[in-house]
């Protein structure tokens, strides 16, 4: 078993911390750009609370904390492994020709994979962009350093969600230990 932690979720605070822990995590409300599944910001608070700033505009949000839990063969990895990139490229690629397109969605490349039978997974680890907290060391204008990467996850099974619970909220105090 291989393990990812920790993971964080944002959610709006609804001032139901108990309801929270007891059935959270919460899947997304419609299919995002990874399709329907559990988001959670791997190992970057900072990262879940730029999420609630910005998605929950100023109002109160609570983040959750959790730990992915699964078989290495169940978790497709668009962040640190090359053979699953260049897959996923090529497939894309694929897609772009068949439909005549310069561009096309991950959204809908990682659909027609799990339509057409090619995509096993259960997990998706992608590192995003444009989620605010960049820390750039530039080399010249091209090239950067980032050492604030915006790492996020995309989980479609809750079974391998574990340990779930509040570790932040705008409107009330988290006990400690």
């Amino acid at each position: 078993m291989s393990e990812l932690s920790p993971i964080f979720q944002t959610l709006e605070d609804r001032d139901n911390p108990d309801e929270v822990e007891q059935h959270g995590p919460y899947q997304s409300a419609k299919s995002h750009w990874l399709g329907r599944g559990y988001y959670f910001w791997y190992r970057n608070i900072n990262r879940a609370h730029w999420w609630g700033r910005t998605w929950y505009n100023g109002n109160p949000y609570i983040i959750c904390q959790a730990k992915a839990v699964f078989e290495k063969e169940s978790f497709f990895d668009l962040y640190d492994n090359p053979e699953h990139c260049e897959f996923f490229e090529q497939y894309a690629n694929k897609l772009k020709a068949y439909y005549h397109k310069k561009i096309i969605r991950a959204s809908y490349v990682l659909y027609d994979m799990r339509k057409n039978g090619n995509f096993p997974f259960k997990i998706i680890r992608v590192e995003t962009s444009n989620c605010g907290g960049d820390q750039r060391y530039y080399f010249n204008e091209h090239s950067f350093l980032n050492t604030n990467k915006a790492i996020q996850l995309c989980i479609y099974d809750k079974s391998l969600i574990h340990d779930y619970h509040i570790v932040y909220s705008t409107d009330y105090t988290i006990p400690i230990g």
